[in-house]
Formats: structure tokens, C-alpha cells, sequence
């Protein structure tokens, strides 16, 4: 995990020079272990290291300059199977050890040498900016699944681009928020699920993409790398015992490969199937590793659940338990390092976990994004209606990225709603695929993971951390989207296999237990320990002369949700989302 930040333009970097290199400054938590900087006649490029592999290689450190095909690379992320490359792709050149110990390197000679064609053989988490000064071009090029951020801006034809939105922000100048965007999130509950962001003509790279930039022609161009939709082939296997075997095996290596063998880690647990898997995978490999949980008072705790494994695997979770007063405090903190609106106070809420990691000399955390998705966990992608007890206690709570439980767009203000167009890239219909896999895919490619991993990178590089999701890794993805649903979901449960491989490993009880949904008492708080805070957002005078919502509606809403049984209040984090964000950047 690092930092990178550019600036395309000649004449607009000289004038940008004072707060190009103020926000250059800002962007160093990503990575305070090596900073470097070339400014260039046509580029300012400038990159902050966390060094996690090759720690001691200062051949590793960047911006990296390639000789030979006369290009500068920034490489934010990790490349996990970097050695298994460059025995398969660059052995053969004899290049000096130093270089095949890197993934920094070897990335770049596996660009020199094939071009971005390589692009599909990594198995990693990346963003990366190949820029040719010279050529005065960029190329901006994002991960399969977006799980490490990349923002640009084109500014009177001259390009700003970097790893966090701030720093884009801060030398832009003249931000305005995005209409398309605030209708849509207002309207769906979407955000972080297409190229937009909530500034206008500020952009994310969107997942498995890449843009290229020219400063002479003022041409932008975009095109895919990866495709989920070309990844939806069912495969059949011997026996369901061999599917479990090719599940075990694949999360196996994918989890030896992602564990560092330079620096400490730890995970971020919880009660739930992915978290358990992990944990027992990882402790197999290595032993002594700092868990951790976010945890919250009953009925919110996890604790029952995670003592079942504790047990079995003899270690002691550290649990921090969240207050409402905490989450107070940090919201504004977390609101800076986030750049925009976030899901709620679980967002904060890995705060006290991350400087706990610290402290303990950590660099990497774990946690077990991308099962659900994957192998179809959540009960909203069933197509019969379940009657068990499974079913009956996953349903309680089960919502979904467009849950019209949790939005109220009779709320929205009618100027918003002739101003504003909805922002839609969902997949609609692919012949072959069923009703859960669309489902899936729509969470995977918009809706779920690229807003979760913005949450995840962004509140875990504010401590220099890097944050590792394993099971997004495309060899676990695309293994799930290759069983039939019908193995997936059933009578007894969501992924199915994934239940039964945790069972196998001797932990039935944490396996087969329901679907659990609510993570903390965010419902009851925003109803009493955040009703003072709440109303100086969502009932003021700025909040109101924005354009984007309706006063009286969501004076009413409030009140009905207070004399409700407080089941969803997603619209009304919403609200106060949308005022805190526009307080900390629009205002200031």
C-alpha cells in the first residue's frame, strides 16, 4: 500500500507548484517509509512508499524510470504471485536477483518486455500510472475488482491523478459537487458503482480499466482489461467432494501467497463463515498473529461467535468495544481520510483497530471480503421462498445495496430531480447467467465491493496500513461464479460449500448459524446518543439551502422513525452524510 499523485501540464503545474507539493505532502501516511518526486517539463510525478516486500531493496523504490522503453511507472498495491511471474515470464533474461525479489520490479520489466498483455496474468491488487514524458502521455490502469483507489480530474485540458481524491481536491481549486451523483445515492442508495464521484468532473478509473490521457491531442481514452461478464462459464465436477477439495486447495494457495514474509500482520475478525475461514486458514500457515474485532454492547456482539474459534485455534481476539462517544469524535477524522460519504459507523469504527495495530509494529490486516459474493451468500439471491429456520432468522434484517427500506426518495428536492440524472451501470440480462449470478456480479462489479474496498483502503492507509482481501482474489472469484447456483443455495443455506468445507475443519456450530446482518447499534444511536449531532446537520439552515432534499419531508421521516421500530435508518445517515461531506470540502 502506498501513495501516488500526478500532475499532467506544463504551465498549469508551475501554477499549481505551492499546492502540488502541499498535498504531495498530505498524501504521505499511504506510505512513510521512502518518498521520492521527478518534476519534469510536462509532468509532476511524486510517490510514497510503505515497503512490505523487498523492504531493503532500494532498487524497488519509485517513481521507477524504464530506460529502455523511456516510461515512468507508479505501482500502488501488491502483486501477489510476483515470483511465480517472474520464473514463468523473466528468467530467462537473466536479470540480477535484486529485480525477481520485487513485485515493484518485476512488474515493471513484465511491461517493458510484454506490454500490458501481462496484465492478466497478475494476481494482485494494483493502481498504476505509466507516464511517458516525452510522449506527453499517461496511462491510468485499475484492478480487476477496484480494490485500490485511483481518482483523476482533466482540468483545462491538463490532468491531475493520484491515489486518494484530496490531494485532486485541494489543487483543483474550484470544486462543485455532482448533481448525477447525490440524485442517484439520494434516489438508489447507489454511490462508488460507475466512474463517478460525488465531486463533478473529478473521476474514480473504473475497475479492470484503463485510461489513457494525451497532453498534446487533449484525446482521452478509455478501455477494459478485464470483464467479469466473460467469466460466467459453469464448470461440472466429479463429485461434490471434489468441489470442496478445489475450494480448499485454491483459497490455500491464494492465502500463502498474500501472507508477507517481510513484515508482521493481523486480521480484522468476526463472528461470521468468511472471517472464520480465514482465520483458520491463515493460522495454519502462522501462528501468533494479532486478531482483532470491532466489537459493540449485546445484541450487536460478536463474541459468542468468534470464542468458537478462539477456542479450537488457542489464540485471544483483542475486542474493542465501540461507544457511541468514540465514534463522535472521529467522525469528522474519518470524513477527511474517506473524501466522500461512507456506509456508516462501522467505517469509523476500525479506528481504534488500526491504532492498536500500530502500536503493534503491524503492516498488513486481513479480513474476508468477497465470499458472499462470490459463492451467493446473501439470502436476496434465493429465488424460492426457504421456510427453515436458516431462512427465516438470515431474512430478519437481510437488505441489499438498493434496499427501498433504507432510501426515502420522496425526500428528494424537486430542482434536484430535474438538474440531476440517475447514474446507472448495473449489468442488466446475460444469456446464460441466473437471476443470483446477475445479482452477484452486479455487487461484485458496482454495488458492494468497490465502495467497500474504498471504505477499507481508505480508513486502513490512514494509519499506514495495508489492507488485504484475500478471497477477491480472480482465482477465488471466478472459481465461485463457476458453480451452478443450485450448489450454492439450497434448503440448508447460502454458499453452501464454503458452510460445509468451515464444518469439515470443526466448526459446525459458526458453519451452518444464519446470516447476520446488523453490525452495530447505528439505528438506535442516530435516535439518541447522535440526536443533538444529527440535527445541527440534517435540520439546518446550509443543509436546507443546498437543493437536495425537502425540509419538511425529512422533518417528518425523523419523526417517524423515531416512533418506528428502527429497523433501517440508512436514509437518515444519508442525510447527515451528505452535510458533514459538504461542510468539510464544498465549505471549506
Amino acid at each position: 500500500m502506498c501513495g501516488f499523485l500526478g500532475i499532467g501540464g506544463k504551465k498549469y503545474k508551475e501554477q499549481k507548484h505551492n499546492l502540488i507539493f502541499s498535498s504531495f505532502e498530505w498524501l504521505k501516511h499511504r506510505g512513510p517509509d521512502q518518498s521520492k518526486f521527478f518534476n519534469l517539463e510536462k509532468f509532476f510525478i511524486g510517490f510514497h512508499r510503505l515497503s512490505i516486500v523487498g523492504v531493503d531493496n532500494k532498487k524497488a523504490n519509485q517513481p521507477y524510470y524504464s530506460k529502455d522503453k523511456n516510461f515512468y511507472l507508479m505501482f500502488n498495491g501488491e502483486i501477489f504471485n510476483f515470483k511465480e511471474l517472474a520464473n514463468q515470464w523473466l528468467n530467462k533474461f537473466n536479470f540480477e536477483k535484486e529485480i525477481l525479489e520485487s513485485d515493484t520490479l518485476v512488474l515493471a520489466k513484465l511491461i517493458e518486455i510484454y506490454g500490458l498483455r501481462c496484465l492478466e496474468w497478475l494476481d494482485g491488487m494494483f493502481s498504476i500510472a505509466i507516464v511517458f514524458e516525452e510522449l506527453g502521455k499517461v496511462q491510468l490502469i485499475r484492478d480487476r475488482y477496484g480494490i485500490k483507489p485511483l481518482y483523476y480530474c482533466i482540468q483545462n485540458n491538463n490532468i491531475i491523478f493520484g491515489s486518494h481524491i484530496k490531494p485532486i481536491i485541494d489543487i483543483h481549486e474550484s470544486i462543485a459537487p455532482n448533481s448525477d451523483a447525490i440524485l442517484t445515492y439520494l434516489y438508489t442508495g447507489l454511490y462508488d458503482h460507475s466512474n463517478n464521484t460525488f465531486f463533478k468532473d473529478i473521476y474514480s478509473v473504473n475497475p479492470g480499466s484503463i485510461i489513457e490521457f494525451d497532453l498534446e491531442t487533449k484525446r482521452i481514452r478509455n478501455e477494459n482489461w478485464y470483464d467479469i461478464k466473460e467469466f460466467t462459464n459453469i464448470r461440472n465436477r466429479e463429485s461434490y467432494n471434489s468441489l470442496l477439495e478445489e475450494i480448499d486447495e485454491t483459497i490455500s494457495r491464494v492465502i500463502l501467497d498474500y501472507l508477507p514474509d517481510e513484515v508482521e500482520c493481523c486480521i480484522n475478525a468476526s463472528g461470521g463463515v468468511d472471517s472464520s475461514l480465514l482465520i483458520n486458514e491463515i493460522f495454519s500457515f502462522k501462528k501468533n498473529i494479532l486478531v482483532q474485532n470491532q466489537d459493540y454492547k449485546i445484541p450487536y456482539s460478536e463474541k459468542k461467535w468468534i470464542e468458537e474459534y478462539s477456542k479450537k485455534l488457542n489464540i485471544k481476539p483483542i475486542y474493542h468495544l465501540i461507544e457511541p462517544d468514540f465514534i463522535l469524535e472521529d467522525l469528522k477524522s474519518t470524513f477527511i481520510y474517506q473524501g466522500q460519504p461512507f456506509g456508516g459507523v462501522t467505517v469509523p469504527g476500525y479506528t481504534p483497530l488500526y491504532i492498536n495495530a500500530n502500536k503493534q509494529n503491524c503492516k498488513v490486516i486481513f479480513d474476508g471480503t468477497g465470499l458472499d459474493e462470490a459463492f451467493l451468500g446473501y439470502p436476496r439471491y434465493a429465488s424460492k421462498n426457504f421456510t427453515n429456520n436458516f431462512w427465516k432468522n438470515s431474512i430478519i434484517g437481510s437488505s441489499g445495496p438498493t434496499d427501498h427500506r433504507g432510501i426515502r426518495p420522496n425526500a428528494i428536492n424537486t430542482n434536484l430531480l430535474k438538474k440531476g440524472n440517475l447514474i446507472n451501470s448495473s449489468i442488466d440480462e446475460l444469456d446464460g447467467v441466473d437471476h443470483a449470478r446477475l445479482m452477484s456480479m452486479n455487487d461484485i462489479a458496482h454495488y458492494k465491493i468497490p465502495r467497500t474496498t474504498r471504505f477499507t483502503d481508505h480508513s486502513s492507509s490512514r494509519f499506514s496500513l495495508e489492507l488485504r482481501s484475500p478471497f477477491l482474489s480472480h482465482k477465488i472469484i471466478h472459481l465461485g461464479m463457476s458453480i451452478e447456483s443450485n450448489l450454492l443455495i439450497s434448503d440448508k443455506g447460502t454458499k453452501l460449500p464454503i458452510r460445509d468445507l468451515l464444518a469439515k475443519k470443526g466448526l459446525p456450530m459458526v458453519a451452518y448459524a444464519p446470516k447476520r446482518y446488523v453490525q452495530s447499534p447505528q439505528n438506535e444511536w442516530l435516535a439518541k446518543e447522535f440526536r443533538d449531532m444529527l440535527k445541527n446537520y440534517i435540520f439546518s439552515d446550509s443543509f436546507y439551502s443546498r437543493g437536495w432534499i425537502k425540509p419538511e419531508v425529512i422533518k417528518e421521516e425523523y419523526n417517524l422513525y423515531l416512533n418506528s421500530s428502527k429497523e433501517n435508518s440508512f436514509y437518515i445517515w444519508q442525510w447527515m452524510s451528505l452535510e458533514i461531506w459538504a461542510r468539510t470540502f464544498l465549505d471549506n
